[in-house]
């Protein structure tokens, strides 16, 4: 078993962290994965997420469970969730990145602006599984109830 590598980073506008060149390829798939949210850069973050993906959100709302393979990653979790802010606001500050062997963790505080003109601010922490130099699996741990509210509740009683 390999050490674990721990970065501690300030934002993910772009690939965060040292350069590419002195990170473990799971460290620079993470730091892309990382800095393609932080971006929105949609088509960054499907250059580095598998087709077969898996990413598996808790909680008991419209975007809980389990979301299977690129395309409905995609469409049924990530342009949903972006409906709901205004464009250009979203924006991640890295707390710390974690990695070893084909795992990564990710420690960050999100921000956005809801389309209500809402502020919203909360820690989330991804775990991304890699193979074949690409996330395989997301599993993203933040406070369902939290965000429910933040959206008040519309979303969660309607299921989207």
């Amino acid at each position: 078993m390999s050490p674990v590598a721990c970065a501690q980073m300030d934002d993910a506008e772009g690939p965060p962290g040292p350069s590419s060149s002195s990170l473990r390829p799971c460290e620079e798939i993470a730091s892309h994965f990382i800095g393609a949210m932080g971006s929105g850069d949609l088509d960054a973050l499907s250059r580095v997420l598998a087709q077969t993906a898996t990413w598996s959100v808790g909680g008991n709302f419209a975007f809980s469970g389990v979301h299977e393979g690129l395309g409905n990653i995609v469409s049924g979790l990530l342009l949903p969730v972006g409906a709901l802010f205004k464009p250009g606001h979203f924006k991640v500050k890295v707390r710390r990145l974690l990695a070893q062997d084909d795992y990564a963790t990710v420690e960050y505080i999100s921000y956005n602006v809801s389309i209500t003109g809402q502020l919203y601010e909360a820690p989330h922490v991804l775990c991304l599984e890699m193979q074949d130099e690409m996330v395989q699996n997301v599993r993203e741990y933040y406070d369902t109830q939290y965000f429910s509210q933040f959206l008040g509740d519309r979303d969660s009683a309607d299921g989207l």
